[in-house]
Order: structure tokens, then C-alpha cells, then sequence
């Protein structure tokens, strides 16, 4: 319980840089975009929220497998759904970042 709060503390931490509600929020402009006004409030946005992969070290022995001609597992690769299965965010983690986004408000 209390990984998913501080999990939820620290995206609501994020989120609030991001929206500009936290003095000192990074604002120097980028060559790719430009100070402009804030959007109206009916404005949708699109917001992308990425979790942490899990199990990484055992994707990167399966693909050493993979690749090794002398290992039995040679050539059998995983499928997308496999490797999201793998290393996806838990239904726990999902559960947190939905319950968060629609503390704050956010629709989808």
C-alpha cells in the first residue's frame, strides 16, 4: 500500500510540473516549440503516461537464447503479446495511475 502511494505521490508530482503548478517548472523553450497562451480549458490534450518495464533482466536472457545458436531456445522469439505480458505495467500499477487521473480530473 504504501508503494502505491508514493507511486501515486510521485505522478501527481509530475503531472502538477508539467500542468505549471510547481514554481521553478521547467519553461526554457525548446527549438521545437514556442511560448504561446495557455489553451482554452475545453482544449483536449493528449497525455501519455509510461510505467516502469518490469523483469527486464529476464527479456534480456531469453533474447541472449534467442540469439545463441548452441541454446535450444534458438530462433523462438516472443511475440508482442508475450514480451507485454512480460514486461508490461501490472494491473495494480494501471489501477493506480486510473485512480490518480481521475483525481485530478483527467477523462478518458
Amino acid at each position: 500500500m504504501l508503494k502505491k502511494l508514493v507511486t501515486i505521490a510521485i505522478i501527481l508530482a509530475l503531472v502538477s510540473i508539467a500542468m505549471g503548478k510547481i514554481k521553478g517548472s521547467p519553461t526554457a523553450p525548446s527549438r521545437f516549440w514556442a511560448p504561446s497562451t495557455a489553451p482554452h480549458a475545453s482544449t483536449p490534450m493528449k497525455l501519455f503516461v509510461a510505467l516502469k518495464e518490469r523483469n527486464l533482466h529476464f527479456l534480456e536472457e531469453r533474447l541472449a537464447k534467442t540469439s545463441d545458436p548452441s541454446s535450444p531456445e534458438y530462433g523462438k522469439h516472443l511475440s508482442f503479446e508475450q514480451v507485454t505480458h512480460i514486461s508490461g505495467a501490472t494491473d495494480e500499477q494501471i489501477e493506480a495511475v486510473s485512480l490518480l487521473c481521475s483525481l485530478i480530473g483527467v477523462q478518458w
